[in-house]
């Protein structure tokens, strides 16, 4: 098949990414695409509530109700399921009370299968997955404590991070690894992409001292103390900066613990750290740090959240470095460092201790294996009981202004178990169900920040470009219209009007772009049907400045009902300009075995620009990327900084398609025909592809690799798609 007219993904779309601004794009002509479910239907709905998720709280404090969570196991740590209410007692204050409530919410999923290829396709997006509240998943926030951690520790906590991602995490469990040292909060973090995950686990990093230097610091400080009764100024500015950093860790954990609360369930936060070592002795500074310890704790109860500290320095030695100085033979000398860094190590262990007791985790160190102390905090998560009461009338008493801690104590009457839950909780009571977001601002802010999909059926395809005026993000935001409430104007048009509103956030959290908009949606007669049919597909472009990893989230709102619907995508953005063999984001679509359409009339910022006239299958298009059986998927991609001979390229590309880890399809490698290309710093390639019988209806991973015969350099690209029948 000749290639010339095929220009996706440059010409046209250099200019689109210049002329169009961020989501302008015409709303009284959209464009058909992804047929909805058969429940559409073109008339007016009575606005609905929005669904109120307060009754999925596992942790409730009300004046009405005490309900906490707790995990039961036996000897050898395994979790007891089948114990009854009659099993349990529930203390407060030393004093017994009657249970009201009482469940066992069971989480437990199929363990995923390790794949030896999952590091191969790390790159590969994946299949959106629609995640409501009530779905029974993990929710789990790993915090990389990086303001103070040694290059062994991150070696260490990376490993244990991917090997979970890549083992035990299951579609649709909700993850987030988020480090203390870049300040941004855990709902823009939670995602079920584990491309996005990777990202994240590749940027920690180490920020702060070794253990050794902090060790010896410290330890010299205190060896100081002892013996001299003074600290010079020096260990004493090293002192302040420990204090620094343990607040800068708990007031993240405070944010994440606020951010955490607005996800229905049980959740839990891990966080991954070497401790912090509380020298120079300060009483008045220990006292200010334990209480922002008591406050992280009760926000952590307050959100169903159960935390686990996991020391990744393992098993650490305590006689310093085989090259540090000696003591010159002085006994009492070496004694009193070798107990001061003991001490040093304890304390900096049992920093955390306090949140994780009160909240019912635990901790792990002295232990080298980090990937198994992770999947004990996974294995955690299979299940819980819920145990309520009803408080007395003087358990939320006000006591002169001053919140009073109350403490609970739950006991199993079958001996040889063990009970872990929440400690207790402070005297004064959660805000009462019913603040649901009501304002057109509040529901669309809480879409965005949403892990879950909402009421409206939204799919995102974002891909990067590069034009001669920079780099930039193509996305393409399907909105299934079955969603929308359509009515009948006296004009004969059916009419809606939808809110939409955009955040793109770089790989620290800060938002880099934003959007809030009102669309008006008119359409009639052929128009609208297809309309409801097809549904609506909006193309936006943004440049892009910086390299780097970034993260989109959309979300929609239905004016007439107030329901929303959202989604999200992270995607790398690489630095052409560091003159690399680069390619371009890969746009997918379906034609006919004997089509001749070229890739032109099929380029999403084509369609985006506003052919109302364009006409292409329902199923099968860019945005969706889903595709029928026996039908050919075309692919178009740019191919970025070829090397030249002789003003010529000399490219091999190949093809290969995946179902999890089996390779369903290797294609040949061929090379690339450039005739009447003009732009050799941006060559256009692409190909068709038949899904012929044997490849059944489900998820696959295209994968594109070119090679650069020249500069003997690859590059490679993904993109996933479905097949249905």
């Amino acid at each position: 098949m000749k290639r010339k007219a095929r220009c996706v993904l440059m010409s046209l779309i250099a200019t689109f990414a210049v002329s169009l601004p961020f989501f302008k794009g015409s709303a009284q002509n959209p464009t058909p695409a992804q047929k909805p479910p058969a429940s559409a239907a073109p008339t007016a709905t009575p606005p609905q509530e929005p669904e109120d998720y307060s009754d999925d709280d596992v942790v409730r404090i009300t004046t009405n109700l005490v309900q906490v969570d707790l995990v039961v196991t036996d000897a050898k740590g395994n979790q007891v399921t089948n114990l009854t209410q009659d099993d349990f007692e529930i203390y407060e204050e030393g004093r017994p009370q009657p249970i009201t409530n009482f469940s066992f919410v069971s989480n437990e999923q199929v363990p995923a299968t390790p794949s030896a290829s999952s590091r191969a396709v790390r790159g590969a997006p994946t299949m959106p997955v629609r995640i409501r509240p009530e779905t029974p998943r993990h929710t789990i926030a790993i915090v990389i404590d990086d303001l103070k951690m040694s290059y062994e520790s991150v070696i260490a906590t990376r490993k244990a991070v991917r090997k979970f991602i890549d083992e035990r995490m299951q579609p649709g469990d909700l993850v987030a690894i988020v480090r203390t040292s870049a300040g941004i909060g855990v709902l823009q973090q939670l995602t079920s992409d584990k491309a996005q995950l990777y990202a994240a686990t590749e940027r920690i990093r180490r920020s702060g001292d070794t253990i050794a230097e902090r060790l010896a610091k410290a330890c010299q400080s205190e060896f100081a103390m002892s013996l001299d009764t003074a600290v010079d100024a020096q260990s004493e500015f090293e002192g302040y900066s420990e204090q620094a950093a343990s607040y800068g860790t708990l007031g993240a954990l405070n944010f994440i613990m606020r951010g955490l609360k607005e996800v229905p369930g049980r959740k839990s936060v891990v966080i991954f750290s070497d401790g912090f070592i509380p020298c120079p002795q300060n009483m008045e500074s220990e006292v200010t740090v334990q209480e922002q310890l008591r406050r992280v704790a009760d926000l952590a109860n307050r959100a169903s959240a159960v935390v686990y500290h996991i020391d990744p320095r393992g098993l650490i030695a305590q006689g310093g470095a085989a090259d540090s100085p000696g003591d010159g033979g002085h006994g009492t000398r070496t004694m009193a460092r070798l107990s001061a860094i003991s001490n040093a190590i304890y304390n900096s262990q049992k920093f955390f201790s306090r949140v994780v007791s009160e909240t019912g985790g635990f901790s792990t160190y002295n232990n080298n294996d980090i990937p198994a102390a992770l999947q004990r905090i996974v294995d955690d998560q299979k299940g819980y009981y819920l145990i309520g009461y009803r408080p007395s009338d003087t358990t939320f008493a006000a006591r002169k202004g001053v919140a009073k801690f109350t403490n609970l104590k739950v006991k199993v009457k079958r001996s040889g178990l063990t009970v872990r839950t929440r400690a207790g909780f402070y005297n004064f009571a959660d805000s009462q169900p019913g603040s649901r977001p009501r304002t057109r601002e509040e529901q669309l802010t809480a879409g965005l920040i949403s892990p879950f999909s909402g009421d409206i059926d939204v799919r995102l395809t974002s891909l990067f470009g590069n034009a001669p005026t920079g780099s930039f993000m193509l996305s393409m935001l399907h909105i299934n219209t079955a969603g929308l409430t359509f009515t009948l104007q006296p004009d004969g048009w059916q009419q809606a009007i939808m809110d939409v509103g955009g955040l793109i956030f770089d790989a620290d959290g800060q938002v880099v772009e934003q959007v809030n908009r009102t669309q008006t949606i008119r359409a009639k007669g052929e128009t609208f049907e297809r309309l409801m049919k097809g549904g609506l597909v909006y193309s936006l472009s943004v440049p892009v400045k910086k390299a780097g990893a970034y993260q989109l989230r959309i979300a929609v709102r239905d004016a007439a009902s107030g329901r929303v619907g959202s989604a999200n995508q992270f995607i790398e953005v690489p630095d052409v300009l560091k003159n690399r063999l680069t390619l371009s984001g890969i746009v997918v679509h379906e034609s006919d075995v004997d089509s001749t359409v070229t890739g032109a009339a099929r380029n999403p910022a084509t369609l985006a620009a506003g052919n109302k006239d364009a006409s292409f299958e329902p199923v099968g298009s860019p945005a969706l990327r889903r595709f029928h059986q026996n039908s050919v998927l075309e692919y178009d991609y740019v191919i970025y900084n070829a090397s030249l001979r002789a003003g010529v390229p000399q490219l091999l590309t190949r093809i290969s398609i995946s179902r999890g880890d089996e390779h369903v399809l290797d294609g040949e490698e061929k090379s690339l025909d450039v005739a009447g290309q003009t732009d050799l710093k941006r060559l256009n390639a692409g190909g068709r592809v038949l899904l012929g019988e044997r490849l059944p209806p489900g998820e696959y991973v295209l994968k594109i690799v070119v090679t650069d015969q020249l500069s003997k350099k690859t590059a490679t690209q993904f993109i996933n798609f479905e097949i249905i029948k």
